[in-house]
C-alpha cells in the first residue's frame, strides 16, 4: 500500500474511532445546528428536504449510509470522515505538484495533525465535504495548469459541480479554474477541454437545477443570497436569517454597493488577523509567508496561481458573509503543502526537522487543547441527567432544555428551550412568562440547562449569580455547568 493511502486509512480508523467514543451525539454551538440529521431523517421517511439554506447532497449521502452505520446521526458523521480523508488527500496531491513525493507526504501529515480537519471531520455539517470538493476542483485545476489534458479538466469540472451539489460557495472556484485553462503550460489551449469540463458539469448540476426549478421557481436559486441580504441588513439578528425576504445578487448588489465592496475589504483583511492563525496554527504562519515571498520572487506560476485562487475565493466568500474558520477549510491543504515546501527549501536535515517540528507542534495542540475543548462542548451531562428520569416519567409528561438535539436519546417528547421562548439575555421574571407558558402547555416535567448551551440566556437557569430562580421552576441539583429543575404542578 503506497504511503499516502496507508496514512488517510489510519486516519479514517482514527476518526471513526474517536467519533464513535465522543461524538455520537451533535456538538454545542455548531454548524450541526442547521439540522443536517434531521433532515436525512426526512429523506429516510420518504420526503425530501426542502431545505433554502444549503443543497441537498449531503443530507442525501447521510441518509444513504444511515441504514448501513446505524442511523442518520452516524451516516452524517462518516460522510464527514470520508470527505476528511479525501481532504488530506489532497495536501499530498498539492504538495506532490508543488515540489516532490516526500513534500506530499509531510503536507498530508500537517493537514492530518490540523484540528479543524479532527472537528470539521466529526461534525454532523457540510464544512468537510465542501472543502473536500473544492480542494480537488482546485488541485484537478492545478493538475491542469501544469500538464493540460482531458482527465484533468473532466476533474475540474465534476468536482465543482459536486460542490455546488453541497454549497453555494462552489461559484467562486469556477474563475481561478478558468485562468488554469487559459493559461496552461507550453501548450496551446484545447478548446474541447473546456467544452468537456463545462459539458461534465452541466450534467451533474443538472438535477440540482431541476430541484432548484421545482421548489424555488428557479434553477439559478442562490442560498448565498439569504446570506448577504442578512450581513447588510439583520445586524447580527441571526433570528432575521430564515425570515429574509427573496432577493436576487443583483437587488442587492444596485442597492448597496459601497457597503459590499467596504465590508468585503474589512472582512478580507479580518481573515488574515483573526481566523487565519486559529485555521494553521501561528506556528505555520512564518514558513507559510517565507513560501509566499519565494513564490513571488520566483515568479512560480503554480505557487501563484493557488495564492491567488485563494484570495479570490476568500474575497468573494467575505463580500457574501464572514470568513469564519469552517468556510475557509480550503486553505488548510493549500497552505499546509507551501508551508511544508519553505520548510524543505532547507538543507535536507534541517528541512525535515522543520517539517517535524511543525507537524508535532500542530499535534500537540490538537490532542492537548483543542480535542479535550472540542469534547467539552457535548451535552453528555445533559443525557446523562435526562436518561434516568426519562426511564420514570408517566406517558403525556415531556422533558425539556436549551440543548437542541435531545430527542433522539430519550423515549418521551423531548421540547429545546430556543431563545425566542424569552429568555434571551433577561434578568426578570415578567420576560420568562413566555417560558412558564410554554413549559406548561407542553407537560413538561424536568428541564436540564448546562453552561455549554446557555448562550445569552441569564445565569439564573444555571441556579447561579443574583437573579431569582426562575418562575415555576424547583431546583433539584446542579454542579459546576449543568442545572436540573423540575416544573411546579404538572399533573
Amino acid at each position: 500500500m503506497r504511503p499516502k493511502y496507508f496514512l488517510a486509512l489510519a486516519f479514517l480508523v482514527g476518526l471513526a474511532i474517536f467519533g464513535h467514543r465522543y461524538h455520537w451525539l451533535e456538538a454545542a454551538d455548531s454548524a450541526e445546528r442547521d439540522r443536517f440529521v434531521d433532515k436525512a431523517e426526512l429523506a429516510l421517511h420518504g420526503q425530501f428536504p426542502r431545505d433554502p439554506f444549503h443543497p441537498p447532497l449531503y443530507v442525501l449521502l447521510a441518509a444513504g449510509l444511515a441504514p448501513l452505520v446505524g442511523g442518520a446521526f452516524v451516516g452524517a458523521r462518516t460522510v464527514s470522515n470520508l470527505a476528511a480523508c479525501g481532504f488530506v488527500l489532497t495536501a499530498f496531491g498539492f504538495g506532490a505538484r508543488l515540489r516532490d513525493r516526500r513534500t506530499g507526504l509531510w503536507a498530508m501529515a500537517l493537514a492530518i495533525a490540523n484540528p479543524n480537519v479532527w472537528i470539521f471531520g466529526e461534525q454532523a455539517a457540510t464544512d468537510m465535504l465542501f472543502a473536500c470538493f473544492a480542494s480537488a476542483a482546485l488541485l484537478a485545476g492545478l493538475e491542469y495548469l501544469r500538464r493540460p489534458s482531458i482527465g484533468a479538466a473532466l476533474a475540474a469540472g465534476v468536482a465543482v459541480a459536486l460542490g455546488a451539489w453541497v454549497r453555494g460557495n462552489a461559484a467562486l472556484l469556477v474563475p481561478p479554474l478558468l485562468l488554469a485553462y487559459a493559461l496552461p503550460a507550453g501548450r496551446r489551449r484545447v478548446p474541447a477541454h473546456l467544452i468537456l469540463a463545462l459539458g461534465a458539469a452541466v450534467l451533474v448540476l443538472a438535477p440540482l437545477w431541476w430541484l432548484r426549478w421545482r421548489f424555488f421557481g428557479t434553477p439559478f436559486y442562490d442560498d448565498n443570497s439569504r446570506n448577504l441580504w442578512w450581513k447588510l441588513y439583520a445586524h447580527g439578528d441571526w433570528s432575521l436569517l430564515e425570515r429574509a425576504p427573496p432577493s436576487s445578487f443583483r437587488a442587492l448588489i444596485l442597492g448597496a454597493p459601497l457597503a459590499i465592496v467596504t465590508s468585503a475589504i474589512g472582512e478580507f483583511g479580518r481573515f488574515f488577523a483573526r481566523d487565519l492563525p486559529p485555521l494553521m496554527g501561528w506556528w505555520a504562519i512564518p514558513p507559510l509567508v517565507a513560501a509566499v515571498v519565494v513564490a513571488i520572487r520566483a515568479r512560480d506560476r503554480d505557487a501563484l496561481w493557488l495564492l491567488v485562487s485563494l484570495a479570490f475565493f476568500t474575497f468573494g466568500v467575505a463580500a457574501v458573509f464572514f470568513t469564519s474558520v469552517r468556510l475557509m477549510l480550503i486553505w488548510i491543504p493549500i497552505a499546509s503543502a507551501l508551508a511544508i515546501v519553505a520548510c524543505q527549501e532547507l538543507p535536507r536535515r534541517w528541512g525535515t526537522a522543520a517539517s517535524a517540528a511543525l507537524v508535532a507542534a500542530t499535534l500537540a495542540v490538537t490532542s492537548l487543547s483543542r480535542l479535550p475543548a472540542f469534547v467539552h462542548r457535548h451535552p453528555y451531562a445533559e443525557v446523562a441527567a435526562l436518561a434516568p428520569l426519562d426511564r420514570e416519567m408517566p406517558a403525556g409528561q415531556a422533558l425539556a432544555g436549551t440543548a437542541p438535539f435531545l430527542q433522539r436519546y430519550l423515549e418521551h417528547r423531548y421540547v429545546h428551550l430556543t431563545d425566542e421562548t424569552g429568555l434571551s439575555g433577561v434578568d426578570d421574571y415578567h420576560d420568562w412568562l413566555a417560558m412558564e407558558r410554554l413549559l406548561r402547555s407542553a407537560r413538561v416535567k424536568y428541564v436540564v440547562v448546562s453552561d455549554i448551551e446557555l448562550r445569552r440566556r441569564p445565569r439564573a437557569l444555571l441556579g447561579q449569580g443574583d437573579g431569582a430562580p426562575p418562575p415555576g421552576l424547583e431546583l433539584i441539583r446542579r454542579d459546576a455547568h449543568v442545572a436540573l429543575w423540575r416544573v411546579r404542578d404538572v399533573p
